[in-house]
């Protein structure tokens, strides 16, 4: 693979799938351990504990990344039934991980346009 970590955020939480098109982590569930992580390629959300990855979202298929209330909306370019929900509900680690996705958006879309 052709990417480097970037930065995570992690968080004591379970992720429940909600029934029209996201994932929710909630906060503060015993035994949770997820973790999303953010490569130069991709955002991921995975399990710590048992190695299992939840949902693996290339940036090829990103429509667009926004702020919402309690977190970060990853909008798929196949519809809403597809986007990913990063529930951050602190608003200074929330600052902190969009603007680290930013960057690498920024970064990730810059390289495409040099190789096309």
């Amino acid at each position: 693979m052709n990417e480097s970590y970037v930065a995570h955020i992690s968080k004591t939480s379970s992720v429940v799938p909600l029934p029209s098109f996201d994932t929710l982590c909630l906060p503060d569930t015993p035994g949770g351990d997820n973790v999303v992580l953010l490569t130069s390629s991709r955002v991921l959300s995975l399990w710590s504990k048992k190695l299992r990855l939840e949902w693996d979202l290339p940036f090829t298929t990103v429509q667009g990344v926004t702020v919402e209330d309690t977190g970060i909306r990853f909008a798929h370019k196949a519809g809403k039934d597809h986007d990913r929900f990063v529930f951050v509900p602190d608003k200074s680690a929330q600052s902190w991980f969009f603007g680290e996705v930013a960057a690498v958006v920024k970064a990730y879309n810059l390289r495409r346009r040099m190789d096309n």
